[in-house]
């Protein structure tokens, strides 16, 4: 018991006095704190302090921490650059300017007769506005036209215009404008190549900006027929008509498009211009260009374009022609456009210039014994594409399941032998024994194999074929290959090279042709009622193969006249699958329109276009400068 209350004693006797040590200890610890701050008032140590850090910690401990501070330098410069690849964007911005290098020179920049020379009408697009304009996809958009609205039946169209919209000498543009230019290119004194399109529409002026146009027949495509360039009235209503092709207005063109014009330079031995300078439309009321400054200069040849190219002295070339491309030094640093052009190359069949022809079955024979593939392919290679249609891919109205006519022999022949073709050998023998006075067969047959056969009269016929062609390498190959593909299955054909004078005048006039093989531009809209509507079969017309059919009549002229896109595509197709059974004619190709650009031109994505003018569509969403910004 004793010794129990000793241990006791002694166990409390210990705890005063460690308590009492502890305090000792605390005292100490804050006078040595109070005696630290007093040197120095930041609980961080300072940079000259850090360096004796070594002194206090162990070389574990020293290791770990300049790991640690190399492992947060790293993270963070890994978190800086990801930032700045996902967070940080170029962005383009005002500035730069642009040279274009063009075969030609300018005579009349103005909208009356800027299509009939393709230097004038590049430099109109860019200085005039119009009430619709391309798109750069094949069709059109909105340019000053604000809203519309269209009748019911289809034959009035109604115009609201942009209000706001300032000439390049700042006076306001306003519907008089409108009603100044299109009535000026109605009237037969001013000559003016766009006549035709507005010929009987009626104009009628609502208020200051809106107008009415009356048609005497509903026309789905009207509005396409309404990107001609709009003239400010209060500079060309006062000349004579006499004057419009002589005026300085015609070399300095005042518009209201998103560059206007800043002077021209001319050679000085000649007096001929060599380039027209552009600049910015400050005021331009549509999406402001970023490129400040156009220039367009003039050469007289493709080499001297090429060799100004070559030495750095343009930045584009309008058009080259696809054989002339492997001449450029850099390759690596030019962007080739490959634009589709609304043209289609096509071999109309004369329904009314031959017996043979007349037959469905001929006609598909004559597709299924060529390989269109292979024609376009060894002909143009890039520089064309294939076509089955007489409506382009890009329209909404193209059927792209329509039936494939591949090559195919076999079936050539069972066609023909249907109709009592048969495969004959012509010797010289045959040719010296022929009593014919006219020596049919000597001078348009000759030694071979041919499809030959007998007519009532027990008397021979031959199957002779003539192709008309215009005399330009490319359709001549063309027009060499089919007569190739079609003498291999018996098919006796001659090609006959004209002038294109002559194809215009003469041949397409007269429709003295079996066979004609020619281009035909396509329009922004998929309307082919003057290609093969039975009433355009006539002198003068271009239906170029006499074609008539009355359902096709139906779909063409109902296709035309309703403004619903839905229900005029169900006829289209209708169409095509006729004219694809029916092969009036074989559809070769569509030509690649080159544009060239050095690749520090940046975002041009036009697709497809119906004239050269149309590669500047989105020339507003061009841009040569760049700058940054932060994107979350």
């Amino acid at each position: 018991m004793l010794r129990y209350l000793r241990n006791l004693f002694l166990t409390f006797k210990n705890f005063f006095k460690k308590a009492q040590a502890d305090n000792k200890s605390e005292a100490l610890l804050g006078f040595d704190k109070k005696l630290v701050y007093s040197l120095s008032k930041s609980k961080i140590p300072t940079l000259k302090q850090l360096k004796y850090i070594n002194k206090y910690l162990s070389k574990r401990e020293a290791l770990l921490i300049k790991f640690s501070i190399l492992f947060i330098l790293f993270s963070a410069s890994f978190l800086g650059f990801r930032f700045y690849f996902t967070h940080l964007e170029l962005t383009p911005v005002r500035g730069g300017e642009y040279i274009e290098g063009l075969i030609g020179s300018p005579k009349h920049i103005n909208p009356l007769y800027a299509s009939i020379n393709d230097v004038d009408s590049d430099i109109a697009s860019l200085v005039f506005s119009s009430l619709y304009k391309p798109d750069g996809l094949g069709g059109v958009e909105e340019d000053l036209v604000d809203s519309l609205e269209v009748s019911e039946d289809g034959k009035e169209y109604v115009i609201q215009i942009r209000q706001g919209v300032k000439w390049h000498d700042a006076k306001d543009l306003n519907v008089d404008d409108v009603i100044f230019t299109m009535e000026t290119i109605i009237d037969s004194a001013f000559q003016s190549p766009l006549r035709s399109s507005l010929t009987g529409v009626e104009i009628e002026k609502i208020d200051e900006y809106k107008l009415k146009l009356i048609l005497a027949q509903p026309y789905a495509a009207f509005k396409d027929l309404l990107t001609f360039g709009i003239m400010p009235a209060h500079l060309w209503e006062q000349l004579p008509a006499d004057s419009y092709l002589l005026t300085e207005l015609n070399l300095k063109p005042i518009g209201s498009g998103p560059y206007k014009f800043k002077r021209f330079l001319k050679e000085n031995s000649q007096g001929k211009i060599i380039s027209v300078e552009l600049e910015l439309n400050e005021e331009y009321y549509r999406e402001q260009p970023y490129i400040e400054e156009i220039t367009f200069k003039f050469y007289p040849n493709f080499e001297e374009l090429l060799l100004a190219l070559n030495e750095n002295l343009i930045d584009a070339i309008s058009y080259l022609p696809w054989e002339m491309k492997d001449q450029i030094a850099t390759q690596n640093s030019i962007n080739f456009h490959s634009l589709n052009l609304g043209q289609i190359l096509t071999l109309s069949f004369n329904l009314k210039g031959s017996d043979f022809l007349e037959k469905k079955s001929t006609r598909q024979a004559l597709l299924y014994a060529i390989d269109k593939n292979e024609i376009v392919e060894d002909v143009f290679g890039l520089s064309a594409r294939t076509i089955d249609s007489p409506i382009l891919p890009e329209s909404f109205a193209y059927k792209n399941d329509l039936e494939q006519y591949t090559l195919n022999k076999d079936k050539v022949l069972e066609l023909l032998n249907e109709d009592d073709w048969s495969v004959a050998t012509i010797t010289a023998d045959d040719l010296i024994e022929e009593e014919d006075d006219d020596k049919t067969l000597e001078k348009e047959v000759g030694e071979g194999l041919w499809l030959v056969k007998e007519d009532e009269d027990n008397k021979k016929e031959y199957f002779v074929i003539r192709i008309a062609v215009v005399d330009s390498e490319k359709d001549l190959l063309v027009a060499n290959k089919i007569a190739s593909y079609w003498e291999e299955v018996g098919i006796r054909t001659i090609v006959e090279k004209h002038s294109i004078k002559e194809i215009n005048s003469e041949i397409i006039r007269d429709r003295n042709y079996e066979a004609l093989l020619f281009s035909q531009a396509q329009g922004y809209d998929p309307d082919v009622y003057a290609f093969w509507h039975s009433s355009q079969a006539v002198t003068g017309g271009l239906n170029l193969s006499n074609y008539a059919n009355s359902e096709v009549d139906k779909l063409l002229g109902e296709a035309r006249q309703t403004l619903d896109e839905s229900e005029r595509q169900k006829k289209y197709f209708e169409f095509q699958n006729i004219i694809t059974d029916e092969v009036p004619a074989i559809f070769i190709g569509s030509p690649k329109y080159l544009y060239l650009q050095k690749k520090s031109i940046k975002n041009y994505n036009v697709t497809s276009i119906q004239v050269p003018s149309d590669r500047f569509s989105n020339i507003s969403s061009w841009y040569i400068n760049t700058g940054k910004k932060i994107i979350w």
